[in-house]
């Protein structure tokens, strides 16, 4: 469905209680691009949001970040909430849920270690 408009809403400000972001994207019909790239507690927003596309953004200015996730979200009908964040810890963790359920990555893990702790865990 490439040429059907779609409503998809940047948010940059969070509230207190993330739960009511939840309960508020259920009752709009918007999709939603989360850029938590200044957001002091992005695992927390990951852990609500449950995006469907994370980009790890390192270097790329906010215009272009955003872009980029709005692309994909208007190339794919299955992406609805799209998130940017500019924690590498939280890129891994959502990395790490996808081979287990349950996996805290600290934010005073040495990220360089990272490839190699998860090339490993899939050889196991």
């Amino acid at each position: 469905m490439k040429n059907k408009k779609r409503v998809i809403e940047v948010i940059t400000e969070f509230p207190v209680i993330l739960y009511t972001l939840k309960t508020q994207r259920q009752e709009e019909l918007a999709d939603y691009i989360l850029d938590a790239s200044n957001y002091g507690q992005p695992t927390n927003l990951l852990t609500v949001a449950n995006p469907d596309s994370l980009l790890l953004n390192l270097k790329l200015p906010f215009t272009a970040a955003i872009e980029l996730v709005n692309s994909a979200m208007e190339q794919s009908d299955r992406l609805k909430v799209g998130m940017i964040t500019r924690e590498p810890s939280t890129f891994y963790a959502r990395l790490c849920a996808s081979f287990a359920e349950e996996y805290l990555v600290h934010p005073l893990v040495d990220m360089k270690q990272m490839p190699d702790a998860i090339a490993f865990r899939q050889l196991n």
